[in-house]
């Protein structure tokens, strides 16, 4: 597992850690009953404070996506993938929200912002079905 943290950005680290765990979950890439990182793991191999990796490791827990185990650690649960994606969604929407924002923000109408995101989306299956379809489905 990978993580990218921006010690400098606006989002708090934990938040960072606990949305990629997450979207590992969300994505297969952790799958129910497999473990995640202890949390001096977590602080270890992240180079962040101890406190922290624990803030991760809680907030994963109050939501159900982990169970602590005893002798284990912290085990992912059945209900983590579609809690995950939830949470996946809802950050999506929130994204959208923000984008929609700024494009008003800069004076832009809706038709306008409507028009620029039905573009990316057209290019994005332009793009899409120019690769070969085994390309596609992640086969190499």
């Amino acid at each position: 597992m990978h993580f990218t943290i921006d010690a400098n950005g606006p989002i708090p680290i934990y938040e960072q850690v606990t949305e990629q765990i997450c979207g590992a979950i969300a994505s297969g890439v952790i799958r129910p009953g497999e473990s995640i990182p202890s949390v001096r793991e977590l602080a270890r191999t992240l180079a962040i404070n101890p406190n922290t990796a624990a803030r991760v490791c809680r907030e994963l827990q109050s939501n159900s996506i982990v169970s602590l185990s005893r002798g284990v650690g912290l085990i992912v649960t059945e209900e983590a993938p579609k809690r995950c994606v939830r949470r996946r969604v809802a950050l999506f929407e929130n994204r959208a929200a923000m984008l929609i924002n700024e494009g008003l923000r800069i004076q832009l109408d809706l038709a306008a912002i409507e028009r620029i995101i039905h573009q990316q989306i057209a290019e994005r299956r332009s793009r899409q079905n120019n690769t070969p379809s085994s390309v596609q489905r992640g086969k190499r």
